[in-house]
């Protein structure tokens, strides 16, 4: 049900995120894709709070 509701924009979806998210196309070009983390300047690090509001 929470799940649901969390799809729906009902309730929020706490969480952190699971991997770097590179900031443009040309650092994900630039990565290692056999390295974990070797995004150089990455817009949000692994680990970085995420929530989203209903």
């Amino acid at each position: 049900m929470r799940n649901r509701h969390a799809a729906l924009g009902r309730a929020g979806m706490p969480g952190v995120l699971p991997f770097d998210l590179p900031s443009s196309m040309a650092a994900v070009e630039a990565a290692r894709e056999d390295v974990p983390f070797d995004t150089a300047d990455p817009l949000f690090r692994c680990g970085h709070p995420h929530a989203t509001r209903p």
